[in-house]
C-alpha cells in the first residue's frame, strides 16, 4: 500500500506540473499574438511572415497544451474517483502529446539537416 501512496503522490505532482506547463504555453501564445499586433504596427512589411508563423505555432501549441491539460484533468479525476478508465484516458492524452512532440522534432531536425546539406553542397559546388 505504501508504494501506491508514493505513486499517487508522484502522479499528483505530475498533474500540477502538466497543468502549469499547459497554461504557460497558452499564455506564451497570447504574448506571441501581442508581438504580432504591436510588431505589425511598427513594421508592416513582415506581418505576413509573422502571421504564417503564428498560425503554425498556434496549431502546434494548442494541440500540445490541450492534450497536456487533459492529461492533468483526467488523471486528477482518476485519483479522486479511483477509476482506471480515467487513468487510461489521461495516459492517452499524454501519448498524443508526446507523439506530436516527437513528430515535430523529427520534422524540424530533418529540415535542419536538409538545410545543412544544401549549404555544404552550395559551398562545394
Amino acid at each position: 500500500m505504501d508504494n501506491l501512496n508514493k505513486s499517487n503522490s508522484k502522479l499528483v505532482v505530475a498533474i500540477k506540473w502538466a497543468r502549469i506547463a499547459a497554461l504557460l504555453s497558452i499564455a506564451l501564445l497570447g504574448l506571441e499574438l501581442a508581438q504580432i499586433v504591436f510588431g505589425g504596427i511598427t513594421n508592416s512589411s513582415s506581418v505576413i511572415g509573422l502571421v504564417i508563423k503564428f498560425v503554425f505555432t498556434s496549431i502546434f501549441t494548442l494541440i500540445t497544451a490541450i492534450n497536456l491539460f487533459n492529461f492533468g484533468k483526467y488523471a486528477k479525476v482518476s485519483l479522486q474517483k479511483d477509476n482506471e478508465k480515467f487513468l487510461y484516458q489521461s495516459f492517452r492524452h499524454l501519448r498524443i502529446y508526446f507523439t506530436v512532440l516527437g513528430i515535430s522534432i523529427i520534422i524540424v531536425a530533418s529540415i535542419g539537416l536538409l538545410i545543412g546539406i544544401l549549404y555544404i553542397l552550395s559551398k562545394i559546388l
